[in-house]
């Protein structure tokens, strides 16, 4: 017999139109028939069989923790009652209920409350017109960024995700938003085609804010394409060089940047009067134009010149006075990087909004290495503020870390979000690439076992995490067991384990092997702008500073000189990688494989890639240290040990480069300019083996400039000076 359920809910607000949608679904895959009615027409006694939504606005006056986005659920038999304090409450109360309904049964709803943890909870998106590098992330995703089925599968899947705040990035989109009175030969398109962009843009902000996701534009300063300098009477030679070709393609024109052109320009750029109004001009039309888009974003570096006083000066005569001739102070950030919170703080102090930012890289670019991460210390990131019970920070959390498998461990991000939570300042994060974009599935193959279309779907475990433990903190771990179950069918319960072990390898990696930002480092394929990483690179690289994790080098010199070492050593990662290769072998032997198919398939090729890549570090680090080893006390021992470990690198390598070609495609990427795939860097593993049998009788460099002439002990013996 199939059971019913009564709905009463208030019509009319569109975030609860969706959150009831979700619910009904749920109900309808458990067999459970919804009766939908206006919260008016329901009884002073409920019936025993319902679900009401009401509202509690008051409550907010009376409970300063609770916002908008704050629900509370009771029971009492049969019938629910959802509390909420506002629409985006409501909506998320009802996609609570429609989970718990789906995965457990209507019989498991129970009385809970929900309160933010964090207040802000956003994603990075780099948006692929003016990148900041050009790649195919971004020139095989023009199409998709501009496809509203794109546009709204995306934040749908925000909304479900518990995100509230969409942050696009770009170097200077702004002609493709609108034209400008004062400069209007800076738009290279026509009366028609600025209509088309303008209705497109307004779609994706107008979207957003129906499901309750606020939508930021994130812009470097004085980059300017080459069109739009020209558009201003100016040689186009001192723009970045953005070239259009007959297909509408917009991008770096890398021959012309790498020859040093543009940046020739750069001070030219930053003292044209002209340029700062341009920029201003924009910024004003921006803000007046979409009356849907919450805030704006910039910083004081990149490519401009000066010390960072005079850097902050330019926005604020730009941006600031920007906002303040449109009377609309809406929301602003103001980023660190290459400046100061100090400096960013009196910036703030003049923008006409209350509702502003400062942008802090929380964990630089690897947020997959501690749950603790302590750039703020490392960096002195507040000292010099004046108001620290004012300080209002957003965290850029960047995954440089790996695009390509998937990744799942729910311990690690519920502790990294408490860990942000701690600090009273912080009101929240955006994460996201810096050098990818979540669009298109470019990388896998169009067929076989892909059933999926967008990036974002194949990571929905990654996005669903740093969402949901954004905003609850105690969400149960059988939830995401039982999501598998689902999705994978019977062998659910040992693919959740197995991807939860294999998650744990590249936060092992990055604590011992650290370069902070992402053009310097990809664990998952050991590509840089400076090629392939090999084991001299591991040898002389430093760990992840104020971690706790004791580097390569480090340990070997307290290890010969009988000293104790406190910490997390080499060994003790080693042996970490070791325990993990162990258990995704017993996990991957457990499989039911004739009953695997579809997205389970890819699943499994991802587990074996992880399982030989993992092996491939274990090996690595272990030859490194032998090397360590060997420089310190001239003991061939070493060298046997090392070449023997470089011997054993190269079948994992090749296994992993077949197991990733029986799915994905090769790929250029953006930040480290080359590309990307297993197979091709074969010959630089093999090449370990001839590194450790010459060491020290060859002068060895690291491949990395900074570290070579930064971080190095310069007078190491294998050290070319």
């Amino acid at each position: 017999m199939e059971k019913s359920i009564v709905l009463y809910y208030s019509t009319g607000s569109e975030m609860l139109s969706f959150g009831v949608r979700e619910l009904i679904s749920a109900c309808g895959r458990q067999g459970i028939n919804v009766i939908t009615d206006n919260i008016a027409n329901c009884p002073p006694i409920p019936p025993r069989q319902c679900i009401r939504v009401t509202f509690d606005e008051y409550a907010i006056l009376f409970n300063p923790k609770m916002n908008q986005e704050c629900y509370d659920i009771q029971r009492n038999g049969n019938s629910v009652t959802l509390r909420c304090s506002g629409e985006a409450g409501a909506m998320y109360g009802l996609l609570d209920l429609a989970e718990t309904i789906d995965y457990f049964g209507y019989d498991a709803i129970t009385d809970k409350s929900v309160e933010p943890v964090l207040e802000k909870r956003g994603l990075k998106f780099n948006i692929p017109f003016e990148p900041l590098e050009n790649g195919d992330p971004f020139e095989k995703n023009i199409g998709t960024f501009f496809s509203r089925d794109f546009w709204r599968d995306y934040i749908d899947m925000m909304a479900k995700n518990r995100y509230n705040m969409l942050s696009l990035w770009s170097e200077h989109p702004y002609h493709l938003m609108f034209r400008l009175g004062k400069y209007p030969d800076t738009c290279p398109f026509d009366d028609q085609e600025m209509e088309w962009y303008k209705e497109f843009w307004s779609f994706i902000f107008g979207y957003a804010k129906i499901r309750n996701v606020k939508i930021y534009i994130i812009t470097w300063n004085i980059r300017l394409p080459g069109f739009a300098a020209k558009g201003l009477g100016l040689p186009e030679i001192i723009g970045n060089h953005t070239q259009y070709d007959n297909n509408g393609y917009y991008g770096r024109n890398d021959a012309l940047r790498s020859g040093g052109y543009g940046a020739k320009f750069d001070n030219v750029r930053q003292t044209l009067p002209v340029v700062q109004d341009y920029i201003k001009e924009c910024i004003k039309t921006l803000i007046l134009e979409y009356p849907d888009l919450a805030g704006i974003g910039t910083n004081c570096a990149e490519e401009m010149v000066g010390n960072a006083q005079v850097r902050q000066q330019w926005v604020e005569e730009a941006y600031v006075a920007a906002l303040k001739e449109t009377g609309r102070p809406i929301s602003f950030i103001m980023r660190t990087n290459m400046g100061s919170g100090a400096l960013a703080e009196d910036f703030l102090t003049r923008c006409p909004g209350d509702d502003n930012y400062i942008s802090w890289k929380y964990s630089v670019a690897h947020m997959y290495s501690s749950t603790r991460p302590r750039f703020e210390e490392f960096s002195h990131a507040w000292d010099n503020i004046k108001h620290p019970e004012k300080l209002n920070v957003l965290f850029t959390i960047r995954n440089d870390d790996f695009n390509t498998f998937r990744w799942g461990d729910c311990d690690f991000i519920k502790k990294y979000m408490e860990t942000i939570a701690e600090k009273s300042y912080c009101k929240g994060y955006y994460w996201g690439c810096d050098g990818y974009l979540y669009g298109d599935d470019f990388q896998h193959v169009p067929h076989g076992h892909k059933t999926w279309k967008y990036d974002f779907e194949r990571h929905w475990q990654e996005f669903e995490l740093l969402g949901r433990f954004g905003y609850e903190a105690d969400i149960p771990e059988e939830l995401w067991v039982r999501k598998f179950i689902r999705r994978y069918g019977e062998n659910g319960q040992v693919l959740y384990n197995a991807l939860k072990e294999a998650s744990r390898l590249i936060p092992y990696v990055n604590r011992l092997h650290w370069l902070d930002v992402d053009f310097r480092w990809h664990p998952e394929c050991l590509l840089s702008k400076y090629g392939f990483k090999n084991v001299i690179d591991t040898l002389y690289n430093p760990s992840m500073p104020l971690s706790g994790t004791v580097s390569i080098r480090d340990f070997a010199k307290a290890e010969a000189a009988g000293e104790a070492v406190t910490g997390e050593t080499p060994l003790n990662i080693i042996s970490a990688l070791s325990d993990i290769e162990v258990k995704l072998d017993e996990y991957l032997r457990s499989l039911d494989l004739p009953h695997v198919h579809g997205e389970g398939e890819c699943l499994i090729w991802d587990l074996h890639c992880w399982r030989q890549l993992c092996e491939f570090y274990r090996h690595r680090f272990t030859g490194a240290l032998e090397l360590a080893r060997l420089e310190l006390t001239g003991d061939e021992t070493h060298r046997t040990n090392a070449v023997e470990c470089m011997n054993k690198e190269v079948p994992c390598w090749k296994l992993l480069a077949e197991y990733w070609s029986r799915h994905y495609m090769n790929y250029k990427m953006t930040r480290t300019q080359h590309y990307f795939g297993y197979g091709l860097y074969i010959k630089d593993v093999e090449r370990d083996r001839e590194f450790a049998e010459a060491f020290g009788k060859v002068r060895f460099e690291p491949s990395d400039l900074i570290l070579r002439h930064g971080i190095m002990d310069t007078q190491s013996p294998n050290m070319a000076l």
